[in-house]
């Protein structure tokens, strides 16, 4: 008959593959990382080429494909999708609301607010959010690329609103006017 002990103790083997999955994993996140970064990058040259599109409709028609390819697909992405678009900090009831409106249900969450305030803890935890206060309730911010909300603001304003949220990006090496005009070179160039 086993012991408790024995029965609880792992092979060498079991203990390699143990070993062999955790590394295969952190390999995963860093690749993962990566491909965020190019996507991010992608992302924010697209957008800064949109203020040169002039019709509201082909706009409208490249901002939801845009939205279509960049949607969030859990929880914690789906929280940080809605940090991301929102020009403001938000608390934890508004970020609630938010993922309400964006199309994400959190019926299925028996405490959606308590789930919110943990996620919104580990985004700060790990830097992803900066907190502040509004009317004594702690409010959370996207700390890094904002993306930006779809806007029927005409032209100037909606050129402003582009370029303002491309500054709000400080990891890229080039600045945003760099960033888009070394896209339109790229552009021209390819046959």
């Amino acid at each position: 008959m086993q012991t408790t002990c024995e029965v609880d103790m792992l092979s060498d083997s079991e203990k390699k593959m143990i070993e062999l999955q955790i590394q295969k994993l952190a390999d995963a996140a860093v690749e993962r990382d990566k491909v965020e970064e190019q996507m991010h990058r992608h992302e924010t040259a697209a957008r800064g080429l949109l203020a040169l599109v002039d019709d509201e409709n082909e706009l409208r028609s490249y901002l939801q494909r845009l939205d279509d390819i960049i949607k969030p697909s859990g929880f914690t992405d789906a929280i940080r999708d809605v940090l991301q678009r929102t020009t403001e900090d938000l608390t934890a009831t508004e970020v609630k609301d938010a993922l309400s409106k964006s199309g994400f249900s959190v019926d299925g969450y028996s405490n959606p607010l308590a789930s919110i305030h943990t996620v919104l803890k580990r985004l700060f935890l790990a830097g992803e959010v900066v907190t502040g206060t509004r009317d004594g309730k702690t409010t959370y911010g996207w700390k890094g690329i904002r993306r930006f909300p779809r806007t029927d603001r005409r032209d100037a304003k909606r050129r402003a609103f582009i370029g303002k949220s491309l500054g709000a990006s400080r990891s890229f090496s080039r600045t945003s006017d760099e960033m888009v005009k070394a896209q339109i070179e790229s552009a021209r160039k390819k046959p």
